[in-house]
């Protein structure tokens, strides 16, 4: 799957990661998020959402510290997931959000 941020195209690949790193986000030699492919569910989402926030950080020079991402991450994950209407009524011309990552396009890893 990629992620589409004008001007940029961040492909989100879901790959073996060791066993204490759920996810990663790579600023050079091209913007490149990695997920850990033995995540699912929620887990898969919150830790997307947590590289999101830290490519978000890195590009716009924002230097947030990991307790600050996680922190992010967390408590928009929470009101996300307690509020499943919310992001339609935010934006609500957006496309249904997949349940989980099989739905998601590239399933084939990237």
């Amino acid at each position: 799957m990629d992620i589409n941020w004008a001007p940029y195209k961040i492909p989100v690949v879901f790959t073996k990661m060791p066993k204490d790193e759920l996810g990663a986000f790579y600023f050079s030699p091209e913007l490149r998020i990695e997920i850990s492919d033995q995540l699912s569910g929620s887990l898969t989402s919150s830790t997307l959402l947590h590289e999101v926030l830290e490519m978000i950080s890195e590009v716009h020079g924002l230097r947030l510290s990991e307790s600050c991402i996680r922190t992010l991450e967390v408590a928009l994950s929470q009101i996300m997931l307690a509020n499943p209407d919310l992001m339609h009524r935010i934006f609500p011309e957006a496309p249904r959000m997949p349940q989980d990552r099989s739905e998601w396009a590239g399933e084939d890893g990237a």
